[in-house]
């Protein structure tokens, strides 16, 4: 049923090589009850202890006719672990009300949106799904891995908007613009200020990024409500974007 035998383990994040871990295992498998873009999905939960922290390890099953794939990787413990429920098999039913507007779910693990607007759905995994919350397009520290299915193979996909979403530790507000092939994200620090970044699609791939720094106070102290803004050709001014929006950070 889980396609154990058949399926092409895809390893998305690298694991510490020895890690160690207390007695305490827990192991849960979640069947989605309908098809999601024709696949049948089922998702096998591993949980366990370390000594500084609860960590959990997913494995998306997804199946179509003779097609079977499984993708690996590192989730939220708290997204999955389940201390109410004595049943080793939790059915779950997966969102009906797509929406482009919103195509980063996460009330559910497993969805399927064209993130680059290359004309195909990419599938989209939720390490740290929200099952029960409702939809918006605010993230809350949900991190969100894009692949591209092949007919035999299962690719992550990487670039600078992708690998922001991978490794999202922060909230933001994202927006999606089909016609101009356009996401972008905004983060606020409080009162701090706000960074916008804009990042333009050709070809399945981010090729320029604008970035937008808004700020109230400098330094500690308030200042006139001002604005820095730049713009970087990828992947080119990969670099230069990451240094910048790094050194911003350290401004917050």
């Amino acid at each position: 049923m889980f396609c154990a035998l058949f399926a092409l383990s895809i390893v998305a994040c690298n694991h510490q090589a020895a890690e160690t871990r207390n007695a305490l295992e827990t192991t849960q498998w979640y069947v989605y009850n309908n098809p999601i873009n024709d696949y049948d999905i089922s998702i096998f939960a591993w949980m366990y202890d370390t000594i500084y922290y609860s960590a959990c390890e997913i494995t998306v099953f997804l199946r179509k006719g003779d097609m079977c794939y499984s993708i690996k990787q590192r989730a939220s413990y708290n997204s999955f672990f389940q201390d109410s429920i004595d049943s080793d098999t939790i059915y779950i039913d997966n969102p009906t009300d797509n929406n482009t507007e919103y195509c980063l779910d996460y009330r559910t693990a497993v969805s399927f949106a064209d993130l680059n607007f290359d004309g195909k759905k990419e599938l989209i995994i939720c390490g740290s799904p929200n099952f029960d919350h409702t939809l918006s397009n605010n993230l809350n520290h949900e991190n969100f891995v894009v692949y591209s299915i092949d007919k035999d193979s299962v690719i992550q996909l990487h670039n600078v908007m992708f690998d922001r979403l991978a490794y999202n530790q922060d909230e933001i507000e994202y927006s999606v613009d089909a016609k101009r092939k356009v996401i972008a994200i905004v983060e606020r620090f409080n009162v701090l200020g706000t960074t916008t970044e804009v990042f333009w699609f050709a070809n399945g791939t981010p090729f320029l990024v604008d970035y937008k720094y808004e700020y109230n106070y400098l330094y500690g102290e308030p200042v006139i409500p001002d604005s820095i803004v730049f713009r970087f050709n990828l992947p080119e001014d990969e670099e230069k974007y990451k240094h910048v929006r790094d050194s911003v950070m350290l401004l917050m």
